[in-house]
């Protein structure tokens, strides 16, 4: 049990013979009263010549004394008792000077054989932890060495205690030492050569068992060895390795239930001390527990629990991934506290639920509930039975489940709940899928089984993909209506690709492969010969570019929508946190448009290069306009242009979606707030009678209206 610490101060008055200017010593008592202590305070100035006086006087007159009246310099103060021990000091005028006193105990030991030659001293260094100041951390003494033995007078307190001997690693010891204590550390064996010690940060709690290794840097160094060495509660949170080898090393500290600490480029030299300037710091580690309920999935085995980072952006490997027990329980105690996606899968890898949970130091276990609806059906392309593969996808995204249906076009299997599912429908070689197809699963009281009916319509697209080679294309291609993605298709060896299941009429096609895509062609998908679309992939540039404000701050976070020449959807790109974004756009784009909207700046119309080589840095300003564009009733949004090469519908310009909605909408159109400029605004894209143009100033507001409208 550790003595309870009462600080007294008390104060040395040294007074400056020449000017009288007092400086004081504070005295500070730890777990004594310095009345009680025995013995004197020897004061001898520092100086040359025989003028030099000593001065002496009681310890236990300290509290009582109006101070010392010493000559100007430097005093050099020694303490003898046999209650109290206190450091030798070194008294400056004018300097930072305090004289801290402990009740006394005694350290003595053997010195292991030192290969002969005689030792008459060691040197002891006491260093505090704890609530000490500045002043009162480290203190050195030397003891005298008889015949091996050796003895010191010592604080009773806790301290990390620093042997050291000449041309020998310095060895370290722990030690809480009660009042009047004779402590014996026994036979300690000093190794020549160098040493590395440290401390690690002890946290709140019991100390479990730690474990420091030093290991070479380099694994081209195969005289150098890795040490290992366990910390425990008696250790004080103190490590040490002696007797290593000149070299770089790298020290790792590890601990039960705390993620690992590493310390890299430890320089070693010859038979010198490399001590941590600073403790180790280990990091507790938070937990995740969960009870499944049902314990095990539809196949009888138990589910597969995975983990995911909720802050990646785009699909990444599992965090952690495993089953859960037999009885549905499932831990990992070796996480980062913070939030993750954690989902529920059988051994097909459907995803039975999919849920934000927090990882917690000493967390509650959580309990998920799985419903299990069987559900039944049959799919059919037309009218003929499609065999399939189907993934039904929940209406918020916490299930991913995948049937199959048979020749026959049935399916029969187990969803995690009634309600609406999203289900995108596979062909059976995967050469082509439907997307999201809009299903509600529900039971009537007299049914066990949900029944389910998936038609898909008989249109088709079918075409060919070349490269700028005129060789077969390789990669996908996506079919859109209204500008929305409803089918995919992968492109055969042969540049083939062909989509079923499409609701006759007009659709466009585009070819998309890595770092090239096709224009996008107008198409009539029909279920009677359909005609053969051709796609001619043409590679990508990318375009770089850095948004700044005015005072050159990068601006992160920004969206940027962008269209070049030829292009009829707009692409979108996000800046990073230096600012930075990169767009692609097809080889041979000659006008290439981008808005810009981010928190805190009016929306940005530019013209970028597309062949520019570096980066293309855009500033930001905050001075705005506004623009107030009228749309017709049912009619699609206008567009927006520089040059009249490349346009983009006016709703790029909207600003990022708030708490209230999306900013800019109004009753007939649009109003945003632009930086001041020139605009021309087309309600039909490249016909000229249809476009306007008009400058608008900073604080001014600009109206257009369609062809018809009212007049300007």
């Amino acid at each position: 049990m550790k003595p309870v610490v009462r600080a007294a101060v008390v104060s040395l008055l040294l007074v400056s013979a020449g000017d009288a200017i007092a400086i004081v010593l504070p005295v500070v008592a730890h777990g004594i009263e310095v009345r009680s202590c025995d013995g004197d305070v020897t004061s001898r100035q520092s100086c040359p010549g025989a003028a030099c006086r000593t001065l002496t006087f009681p310890l236990a007159s300290l509290p009582q004394s109006h101070g010392l009246n010493l000559p100007a310099g430097r005093w050099d103060l020694t303490v003898e008792s046999l209650r109290c021990w206190a450091p030798p000091i070194t008294v400056d005028p004018g300097g930072a000077n305090v004289l801290p006193v402990w009740p006394a105990a005694e350290i003595h030991g053997t010195i292991a054989n030192t290969s002969g030659d005689t030792v008459s001293s060691l040197t002891a260094e006491f260093r505090f932890t704890g609530e000490t100041s500045e002043q009162e951390r480290r203190f050195s003494i030397v003891c005298p060495v008889v015949n091996s033995r050796w003895s010191c007078r010592a604080p009773a307190a806790e301290f990390q205690l620093r042997l050291s001997l000449d041309r020998r690693a310095p060895r370290y010891v722990h030690l809480n030492i009660p009042p009047d204590e004779r402590k014996d550390l026994g036979e300690i064996r000093f190794e020549p050569g160098a040493s590395v010690a440290g401390t690690i940060a002890k946290p709140g709690g019991r100390h479990e068992e730690t474990i420091v290794e030093l290991i070479p840097e380099s694994t081209r160094s195969q005289s150098l060895v890795g040490r290992r060495t366990v910390v425990n509660e008696s250790s004080g949170s103190l490590f040490q390795f002696t007797g290593v080898p000149r070299g770089v090393y790298r020290l790792t500290v590890s601990r039960p239930g705390w993620f690992p600490a590493e310390v890299k480029s430890i320089q070693v030299e010859e038979a010198r001390e490399s001590f941590l300037d600073e403790p180790v710091h280990l990091t507790r580690a938070a937990a995740i527990r969960v009870f499944i309920t049902p314990a095990l999935s539809t196949e009888g085995e138990p589910w597969l629990v995975r983990i995911e980072s909720t802050a990646a952006v785009a699909p990444a490997e599992p965090i952690a991934e495993s089953p859960a027990s037999f009885s549905g329980e499932w831990r990992n105690e070796a996480l980062h506290a913070g939030k993750y996606a954690l989902s529920v899968v059988d051994r097909q890898g459907s995803v039975f639920l999919r849920e934000t949970v927090e990882a917690r130091i000493d967390a509650a276990p959580r309990f998920l509930n799985i419903l299990k609806i069987h559900v039944r059906g049959i799919v059919k392309l037309g009218a003929v039975p499609f065999a399939s593969q189907l993934v039904f996808t929940d209406d918020d995204g916490s299930s991913r489940i995948t049937l199959k249906s048979d020749a026959a076009g049935k399916f029969d299997g187990v969803l995690s709940h009634e309600g609406r599912w999203y289900v995108q429908v596979l062909d059976p070689a995967n050469t082509f899928y439907i997307k999201e197809i809009r299903v509600e699963v529900k039971r009537s009281p007299e049914q066990a089984v949900a029944l389910l009916s998936i038609s898909l319509p008989g249109a088709k697209a079918i075409g060919h993909v070349t490269n700028e080679a005129g060789d077969p294309g390789r990669g996908d291609v996506i079919v859109f209506r209204d500008g929305r993605g409803i089918a995919d298709a992968l492109i055969m060896p042969d540049g083939s690709f062909e989509v079923d299941g499409l609701d006759p009429g007009p659709v466009t096609l585009q070819a998309l492969a890595r770092g090239a895509e096709s224009d996008e062609v107008s198409y009539l998908a029909a279920e009677d010969d359909p005609a053969t679309a051709e796609l001619r992939l043409q590679t990508l540039l990318e375009v770089k570019g850095q948004l700044l404000s005015e005072d050159g701050f990068p601006i992160a976070g920004a969206v940027i929508r962008y269209a070049g020449a030829g292009m009829a959807r707009f692409r979108q790109a996000i800046s990073g946190p230096a600012g930075e974004f990169s767009v692609r756009v097809p080889r041979g784009t000659t006008s290439l448009l981008a808005s810009i909207s981010a928190s805190g700046f009016p929306a940005t119309l530019r013209n970028l290069s597309p062949d520019a080589p570096g980066t293309q840095r855009i500033i930001l300003g905050t001075a705005s306009a506004s623009l107030h564009i009228v749309q017709r009733p049912g009619a699609a949004w206008p567009f927006v242009t520089l040059d009249g090469q490349a346009f983009l519908r006016v709703s790029a310009l909207l600003s990022l979606p708030s708490a209230d909605g999306l900013p800019g909408l109004v009753a007939d159109g649009l109003q945003v707030q632009v930086t001041p400029g020139f605009y021309t605004i087309c309600y039909a894209a490249k016909v000229k009678e249809a476009c306007q143009s008009a400058s608008v100033a900073a604080g001014h507001e600009r109206s257009f209206f369609p062809p018809d409208g009212p007049s300007r």
